[in-house]
C-alpha cells in the first residue's frame, strides 16, 4: 500500500496539468483536520505541503502553516494571476500555477489563507554546511526591516509600520527552501514580473540580493534556523 502511495505522489514532481490532476484523484491518502471552505481547499494543497501544512523537501514545497494571512493570499494571487511561477527556471513556482487556479475567487484564496495561518508551525532542523549564524546575525540586520528583528514577519499594521515594507515570516521556513528563494531572486527567476507589477517587496528583495554573496546567503539562512529554535 505504501508503494502504491509513493508511486502515485511521485507524479507531482512534474509540472502544469500533472500536478492538478494528481491532487485531484487522492494522491493525499488522509483528509487535512478542520471543516469549512478553508480545509476542503487544502486537500488540494496537502499532496505537496503536507496534511499539517510542514511540506516536503522532496517537491520543494515549504512548510507554509502558521505565515501571515495577507502574505499567504498575496502569493496565491499572484500564482494564480501569472505574476509568480512563470518564469521557466522556476519548477516550484510551476507546480504552483494550476494549483492556484482551481482557486475560483477571492473568497477562496482568504479562506485557505485564513486555514493555513492557523495550522500548527513547523520547527525544521537546520541542514546548511559551512554556514556562520554568528555572521548572518549581522548581515540579517538589512532583512529585518521588513522581515522583523525576530524574522517572524510585519504585517505592515504595526506601529509606524507601511504595507510598502512588510514581510513574511521567515522562522520556521526550512533552510533549504529559503536559500533556494534568495537564489532565486538574485537570478531573476523570482521577483521581475512582481516588480514589474508594481510589487514593492518583490523589488526590494530583487535589489537587496542581487549582489550577495553565496555565502553571505547562506549565513543568514543559518542565522534564521537559530531563529527559529
Amino acid at each position: 500500500m505504501r508503494s502504491v502511495f509513493v508511486e502515485k505522489c511521485a507524479g507531482i514532481a512534474g509540472i502544469g496539468l500533472a500536478v492538478a490532476l494528481t491532487a485531484s484523484a487522492g494522491c493525499n491518502p488522509d483528509p487535512v483536520e478542520g471543516s469549512g471552505p478553508g480545509a476542503r481547499i487544502f486537500n488540494y494543497c496537502a499532496p505537496c505541503h503536507g496534511t499539517d501544512g510542514h511540506g516536503h523537501k522532496l517537491y520543494g514545497a515549504p512548510s507554509i502553516a502558521g505565515q501571515l494571512r495577507w502574505y499567504v493570499e498575496t502569493e496565491l494571487t499572484k500564482f494564480k494571476h501569472g505574476i509568480r511561477g512563470a518564469h521557466p527556471a522556476d519548477v516550484e513556482g510551476l507546480r504552483m500555477r494550476p494549483m492556484a487556479r482551481i482557486l475560483k475567487n477571492e473568497a477562496d484564496i482568504k479562506a485557505v489563507a485564513d486555514y493555513v495561518s492557523k495550522l500548527r508551525p513547523a520547527h525544521p532542523q537546520p541542514t546548511l554546511k559551512m554556514a556562520n549564524p554568528a555572521r548572518g546575525k549581522q548581515l540579517f540586520a538589512a532583512c529585518s526591516g521588513c522581515h522583523g528583528e525576530d524574522g517572524r514577519g510585519k504585517t505592515g499594521l504595526e506601529p509606524g509600520g507601511s504595507t510598502s515594507l512588510r514581510g513574511p515570516a521567515l522562522i520556521r521556513a526550512p533552510d533549504w527552501y529559503l536559500l533556494r528563494q534568495l537564489h532565486k531572486f538574485k537570478l531573476g527567476i523570482r521577483g521581475s514580473l512582481e516588480s514589474r507589477a508594481g510589487t514593492n517587496a518583490a523589488w526590494t528583495m530583487v535589489q537587496t540580493v542581487k549582489t550577495l554573496p553565496d555565502q553571505d546567503m547562506r549565513d543568514i539562512v543559518a542565522y534564521i534556523a537559530e531563529l527559529t529554535r
